[in-house]
């Protein structure tokens, strides 16, 4: 194996990464839903009512001029269940 065949497979397989580590991140972090009437996963949100909002700093980071800060809502979701059709409620927090 050459030199140029080499630095490109290691350039791959360093995007390869990046890309996989990036799919993970966005994945973790999506809120699941549950319907309470027949345990399935598959529930839409069809409304959502802001109840509160505030900013946020995060610790340790951001800089002076306040780049790093984020806006908090409390938020209240109106869901539908695909599967059964049962319509029901909760309360979460999103950060932006």
């Amino acid at each position: 194996m050459n030199q140029s065949t080499l630095f490109f497979l290691v350039l791959l397989a360093m995007f390869l990464g990046i890309l996989f580590f990036n799919l993970y991140q966005r994945n973790t972090t999506k809120e699941v839903h549950k319907c309470p009437k027949c345990d399935s996963l598959d529930v839409i949100e069809v409304d959502h009512q802001t109840v509160d909002s505030r900013t946020v700093i995060p610790s340790g980071g951001g800089s002076p001029a306040g780049g790093d800060v984020r806006l908090q809502l409390d938020m209240k979701l109106f869901l539908r269940c695909k599967s059964c059709g049962h319509g029901f409620q909760t309360k979460t927090t999103r950060t932006y």
